[in-house]
């Protein structure tokens, strides 16, 4: 009866909204994954930058997947508490996605940095992990140590770590960067259909008028039906 009286923007609002926050739904679940993947795909001691990021991921992405809930009840249910609450929620996460991705975009200039500063407070058994890894030795360039006179038998080509570190870092910020923006844009377009459904929703008050105005118009009409019954029958 109430989606009877609902007009068709109202409608199209309502499960644009839905249907956007199932997908919202697939892309938290998405985003956690690939946070989990980067950690357990392992990480560089003393390089955290990319495990900080991979943890921020997975928070947003668990974030996102709460909210995804929210906005879909709240549409279903037309209420009015929960799209705002829904609608704060995401431009919080869209201000918090461009917070992360500016720390990402940092991250690109402070890689050397991080990277030498981490080449240079780590231990033997830390860069012999890092040979191995990355199939490199040496920072710059290989070096005379026992180790890269070895790697350099086996392979002649072999080069330094310094730039396979870099290569390694920016990669998964990048990777990072494109998630935020994408998801940032989705959660944008949320903003606009849940704006748009919670404008078109009348609110509780403007329903009890609508309902007070109607009972009296129904209430007039009776009187008015009442008042002309007996001049009718006296005639």
């Amino acid at each position: 009866k109430d989606m009877a009286k609902l007009g068709l923007g109202l409608q199209l609002s309502k499960w644009l909204v839905f249907i956007q926050n199932f997908v919202f739904f697939a892309a938290g679940v998405a985003v956690v994954g690939f946070g989990i993947y980067v950690i357990l795909g392992g990480s560089v001691p003393g390089i955290d930058l990319v495990k900080t990021t991979a943890i921020a991921t997975i928070v947003v992405g668990s974030v996102v997947l709460i909210v995804s809930f929210l906005g879909c009840f709240g549409s279903a249910r037309e209420n009015r508490f929960l799209l705002g609450t829904y609608f704060v929620f995401v431009l919080l996460l869209v201000i918090g996605l461009a917070l992360g991705g500016v720390f990402a975009f940092a991250g690109f200039w402070k890689a050397d940095d991080i990277i030498e500063k981490a080449w240079g407070q780590a231990d033997n058994s830390t860069r012999v992990w890092i040979y191995e890894e990355f199939n490199c030795c040496g920072f710059t360039k290989p070096d005379n140590s026992s180790l890269c006179e070895k790697a350099k038998r086996i392979d002649p080509n072999i080069t330094g770590c310094r730039q396979a570190l870099e290569d390694w870092v920016i990669d998964h910020l990048t990777i990072v960067e494109i998630v935020s923006v994408v998801l940032g844009l989705l959660l944008i377009v949320g903003l606009t259909f849940s704006g748009c459904l919670f404008c078109t929703i009348p609110s509780e008050t403007a329903r009890r008028k609508k309902e007070q105005k109607k009972l009296l118009q129904q209430a007039k009409k009776m009187n008015d039906y009442q008042t002309a019954v007996p001049i009718q029958g006296s005639r």
